[in-house]
């Protein structure tokens, strides 16, 4: 399930890398990753996984691996929006990826775990903080 989950991540970044505006792309991909975390897998499955991973060292491995390689499609999406003009190109792009995903995770756990929580609701936020924290440097 989990390699499953970061191959449908995966395949949104590639997706996205084939249409400008980059930035655009990255951020759907992480708001269809939040909102739909994807069959069979739901919000409190995945919660679930990132917990187990934490404690048992085979999961953890299965889930560090398949996360790499996920987020190896990701950066590139950054590395495409960066050369664009569209982020901060002296971001390390590894390190981005591993807080956006973060991020990801904790909305993910949220939206799990809180049942007044509406994504939808807080989505202009969300945006807005992406393009912040991603920005071009003046």
């Amino acid at each position: 399930m989990i390699e499953e989950e970061h191959a449908q991540g995966a395949e949104k970044a590639r997706q996205a890398a084939c249409v400008t505006p980059y930035l655009n792309g990255i951020i759907d991909v992480m708001t269809d990753c939040i909102r739909d975390v994807g069959f069979p897998v739901d919000h409190r499955l995945w919660t679930e996984i990132l917990a187990v991973a934490a404690r048992d060292p085979s999961v953890r491995e299965t889930f560090a691996a398949s996360d790499k390689a996920m987020r190896a499609v990701f950066v590139e999406l950054l590395q495409k929006a960066a050369s664009a003009g569209e982020i901060d190109e002296s971001l390390d792009f590894d390190a981005a990826s591993v807080w956006l995903y973060a991020l990801v995770d904790g909305l993910i756990a949220r939206t799990a775990d809180d049942p007044t929580f509406d994504f939808q609701k807080h989505l202009d936020v969300f945006e807005t903080l992406v393009r912040r924290a991603l920005s071009p440097q003046h």
